[in-house]
């Protein structure tokens, strides 16, 4: 239809008057379809800025255009993985380290993550009780400084003792640091740590929930597991600190899980990543950290050990990249031990030409994990491992909470890290990549003792299936990329 525009107006009032029309006429009919494209728009070049993988583009690009308030309203709970900010603080902790120790030529940067002359130490008994042990004798001989992170700190009888043990040593002098992520330890309240808080402990909490926090984040949650005593030696693997993880003496129905005691200059790196968690956390300078980060460990053993971070606080993402270098380069064998297997694209397909290619892959999971829908996610994927001929294995019993990648006898890899897209590509997460015969062995049979406990999964059987099965699993896949 003809503008109604007067012949004496102004330029400036014509453009208003066409920008009205339009507005008017093509624009609020459709306001929901503009609405949706633009954040479509804007989601995709987000997405793509962070490398995230095209799965998770298109999935939150079909939610926009669908429903763009809840879809934006889900972006921004759940859609930033990268946090530059903790970068810079990670690189800033770094700094810090190689001015004080001096380890470079220019004596201002150190991140030497792959060290030799380690010690690894496997706790992996079935009952769950080794790690506790470890913790409390390092615990007890810890002289300067006791650091812990987890996801779950238990307010049960497992947690309440790792409180009085932590407590009687911040009341000998010990400067004792404990970071639990806000999520995973939400039931552990103030009331739990006021022992240890009133000896002279600190404790804090990893991005919490509540959106007012300047520091908060419903999604990006720290999945690590680390206990570092007096920058000489760690504690890392993927149990939490709950009776149902760990605790003194063995108990029914405690998950399978399992990590390592390490010794030697590799703590170093350990220290570091605990440092910039803490800094973020607690809004400190590293330069509050800095005789902590002094420390120098002395080769101990023969372990050559990489420590992988992984999450926001890197810009790549480091323990997806060594996930896909080492399958890229096994040769003969691959072991991964797993409690979800939910793997992007690259890696779930690299894995099954492993298998067809003719190595010997093997998948060890639990027949039932304590996330079903996640449990109706993998089934797409391990369908396509068992056709490519690598061999599943469903683990009975308790539930198997832990993590391992061993590739050729040669390299073994344990840490937090699940093989699921959060675990790769969202979470906070450590992965400690070990380079040790014997200690490569103990991890293959430790594989090989979790596959006598299992069965094979068998082929299935050619009844359809329900709808409500169909649906659910057709659900899953879909919203794999967002888990």
């Amino acid at each position: 239809m003809p503008l109604p525009i007067a012949q004496d107006l102004d330029a400036a009032q014509v453009f208003t008057r066409l920008l009205s029309v339009f507005w008017n006429e093509a624009v609020t009919p459709h306001w929901n379809t503009v609405l949706g494209a633009s954040l479509a728009l804007y989601v995709a070049g987000r997405q793509l800025a962070e490398r995230r993988p095209p799965g998770n583009v298109m999935a939150w690009g079909l939610l926009m255009l669908v429903s763009p308030v809840a879809g934006l309203l889900l972006f921004i709970l759940f859609g930033v993985r990268k946090r530059h900010e903790m970068a810079r603080l990670r690189l800033s902790v770094a700094r810090v380290a190689g001015r004080v120790r001096a380890t470079d030529a220019a004596g201002d940067f150190a991140d030497d993550t792959t060290t030799a002359g380690n010690r690894v130490t496997l706790l992996a008994d079935a009952g769950g009780t080794d790690t506790f042990l470890a913790l409390r004798e390092r615990i007890a001989k810890a002289t300067e400084s006791i650091h812990v992170l987890t996801y779950i700190f238990g307010s049960d009888a497992t947690g309440r003792e790792l409180v009085r043990l932590l407590a009687a040593r911040a009341r000998e002098g010990v400067k004792v640091r404990v970071l639990i992520d806000d999520l995973g330890s939400r039931d552990a309240d103030a009331a739990l740590f006021r022992e240890l808080t009133d000896a002279g402990g600190e404790v804090a909490r990893f991005m919490p929930v509540a959106p007012w926090h300047p520091r908060h984040s419903a999604n990006l949650r720290n999945h690590r597991k680390l206990a570092v005593f007096d920058g000489t030696s760690a504690i890392v693997g993927g149990q939490n600190l709950a009776a149902e993880y760990t605790g003194p003496t063995p108990m029914n129905g405690r998950f399978r899980d399992f990590g390592a005691l390490v010794e030697g200059p590799a703590v170093g790196a350990f220290a570091r990543l605990f440092a910039a968690d803490w800094c973020f956390a607690t809004a400190r300078s590293p330069e509050t950290l800095r005789a902590d980060l002094a420390v120098q460990p002395a080769p101990v053993g023969t372990s050559s050990i990489e420590v992988v971070g992984g999450g926001p606080d890197f810009v790549n993402d480091p323990i997806w990249d060594k996930l896909v270098t080492l399958a890229a380069d096994c040769r003969r064998e691959l072991i991964i031990v797993t409690p979800y297997i939910v793997p992007d694209e690259v890696l779930l397909r690299l894995i099954a030409a492993k298998a067809r290619s003719g190595r010997r892959v093997r998948i060890i999971t639990p027949r039932k994990s304590d996330h079903r829908f996640l449990d109706f996610a993998r089934r797409h994927h391990l369908r396509i491992l068992r056709d490519a001929g690598a061999k599943i294995f469903f683990h009975e019993g308790p539930m198997l909470h832990g993590k391992l990648f061993v590739v050729d006898g040669e390299v073994g890899v344990l840490g937090s890290a699940n093989l699921d897209m959060r675990s790769l590509f969202v979470n906070f997460e450590l992965a400690t990549v070990v380079r040790d015969e014997a200690v490569v062995a103990r991890m293959r049979a430790l594989a090989d003792e979790l596959q006598a406990q299992s069965k094979p999964a068998s082929r299935p059987r050619s009844r359809a299936m329900s709808l409500k099965e169909r649906t659910l699993e057709n659900l899953a896949h879909l919203a794999a990329p967002l888990l």
